[in-house]
């Protein structure tokens, strides 16, 4: 019985460093664990930030898109009316030529 006795007991002995390299392994997992769930909360409050950022930055694209619609809607506007005064005042100013050939012819 001697000799199951001292089997035994280094039975007990392994089972019991068994346990405690398990618990060890255990503490290091839970650690690893509450770093992990720290990093994803900080990158989840980014995300978060960074999302809220890229809405605001696609509001303020829209506005400036609208803005610069509004500029070429003016420009073309205004190069359509000056092309217009141009064509009056080409028109005019050959009326203007065609009355004093036709007054100097007049007066002759």
């Amino acid at each position: 019985m001697g000799v199951h006795d001292s089997s035994l007991e280094g039975y007990c002995q392994d089972v019991v460093q068994s346990i405690e390299a398990l618990r060890k392994k255990r503490e290091i997992m839970v650690k690893k664990i509450k770093k992990d769930e720290g990093e994803k909360q900080k990158m989840e409050i980014e995300a978060g930030e960074l999302t809220q950022r890229i809405n605001e930055l696609e509001e303020g694209l829209k506005r400036h898109k609208a803005a610069v619609q509004g500029c070429d809607e003016a420009i073309r506007q205004a190069e359509s009316a000056y092309q217009n005064i141009l064509e009056s005042s080409h028109s005019l100013l050959a009326n203007i030529h065609e009355e004093n050939e036709k007054l100097g012819r007049v007066g002759e």
